[in-house]
């Protein structure tokens, strides 16, 4: 393969800009340093001659196959600027050398089979991620969780498929029912666990992307105010005028290392004005898609239009937050804090409540979850589908179909890993990846 160089920091004015040389000829760059042999591994301080500038630089060297991409790989750091960086790049050029397309770095370092299809993904799932559940949950697949998960699947599979061909290839065997409801039992464990690799697909998505959290409630119960409270900001317009709100407003947060879109509402209530009625029914609609509702009463105004509320988010996960506790001696709400944002009583509280509710259960542990990403979850998908039909080819004692979706299902399975690929599949992978990576 060719040579390939790109710098691997921001190009930008900084204290240091590095660039990496992956390929066969890397060493072919030390004709621009005052250097001429370098060890595995060892960090040397060099002079860059350039074609049009000089500078001092460090250079580290990872001899193949024991280096990021698997092959000879150079790390010259520069001082922090472009120009510099620039004439380096160009003068690699000239010594046949070419820049590297988005995740070339990673995608060889697949190639040459030093990570799976399913780490190399998560090296971009890592980089992306929004929360600290999300680094945890991508580093678990980097160090090889999912894999280690799908090639136990594979070796069940190759099993099963060794059973089939068996009784294929020797036809005049009776088959005993003992002998498939053996089989039945293993599929079936095979695809639960797929099943609920699946089912936590949606929870482990959500510390991924973030948490919809809506804020609803009547008017003027303080939904802006909580708004800006969360945010550290002032966000949202604080008025005692009801309706000041008239459509949702959506901010990102990230509280307690859980990434939150929080959405406060147009206030909940009977109006003629036709504005704010469009406001009230897209808050409707709002509460109905959010993950988690925060229902804000009045400790001083409990009503009609607070029961009203209570009542449509009765089915959803939600919190009831009171507001204006410095107005009432006594709280007779029923409710999971109370507080006021006002003169700040118990304040200190809310955060810790919401991150409760939406943290992970032990059972969904942060630290052995994997993360599955949309391609993974249409590949088990499509891998069910197919255990089904080699379970009706079982059933009908049709073992040519039987042994034919055992085989589809292992290729799909090998898909995931990468055992199995095409260009296009890496293409769509790794042009996700930044310069560099």
């Amino acid at each position: 393969m060719d040579t390939i160089v790109a710098p691997i920091t921001p190009l930008i004015n900084s204290a240091v800009i590095v660039v990496r040389i992956s390929g066969d000829d890397a060493l072919k760059v030390l004709k621009l340093f005052d250097i001429s042999n370098l060890e595995h591994r060892r960090v040397y301080n060099a002079t860059y001659y350039g074609s049009e500038v000089r500078d001092d630089v460090i250079l580290t060297f990872f001899k193949a196959p024991n280096s990021y991409t698997g092959e000879d790989v150079l790390e010259v750091s520069f001082h922090g600027n472009p120009l510099i960086v620039s004439s380096f790049i160009s003068d690699c050029y000239k010594l046949g050398f070419r820049f590297a397309e988005p995740g070339e770095f990673t995608k060889r370092r697949f190639l040459n089979g030093k990570i799976d299809l399913s780490q190399a993904e998560s090296i971009l799932d890592l980089i992306n991620s929004k929360s600290k559940y999300s680094i945890q949950f991508s580093y678990n697949t980097l160090t090889g969780a999912l894999k280690k998960r799908v090639d136990s699947i594979i070796s069940k599979m190759v099993d099963i498929g060794s059973v089939i061909e068996a009784f294929i290839e020797f036809p005049e065997e009776e088959l005993d029912q003992s002998s498939f409801d053996n089989l039945y039992h293993e599929i079936e464990l095979i695809s639960n666990e797929v099943s609920t690799l699946i089912s936590n697909y949606n929870t482990i998505q959500h510390y991924k992307t973030g948490f919809a959290v809506v804020i609803a409630g009547k008017p003027n119960v303080g939904k802006s105010s909580l708004l800006n409270f969360l945010l550290s900001q002032e966000r949202s317009i604080v008025s005692d005028i009801p309706g000041t709100t008239r459509d949702y407003i959506l901010e990102y947060a990230n509280l307690g290392g859980i990434p939150i879109k929080l959405i406060d509402t147009a206030g909940v209530r009977s109006s003629s004005d036709t504005i704010e009625k469009l406001g009230i029914d897209r808050s409707l609609e709002m509460i109905q898609h959010a993950d988690l509702v925060i229902v804000l009463l009045d400790a001083s105004s409990f009503d009609d239009e607070d029961r009203y509320i209570l009542d449509i988010t009765k089915d959803k996960t939600r919190l009831i937050f009171v507001n204006k506790v410095d107005l009432v001696a006594n709280l007779d709400i029923e409710h999971d804090l109370a507080f006021s944002l006002k003169y700040s009583i118990d304040v200190d509280k809310i955060v810790p409540k919401i991150t409760e509710k939406l943290s992970l259960s032990d059972s969904d542990s942060a630290y052995t979850s994997v993360l599955i990403n949309d391609r993974h979850l249409t590949l088990f998908k499509d891998f069910l589908s197919c255990l089904n039909s080699l379970v009706n080819g079982l059933t009908s004692l049709d073992l040519d179909i039987a042994a034919f979706e055992l085989q589809q299902s292992l290729n799909i399975l090998y898909e995931i890993t990468g055992e199995r690929y095409t260009d296009s599949i890496l293409n769509n992978i790794f042009e996700r990846f930044c310069i560099g990576k």
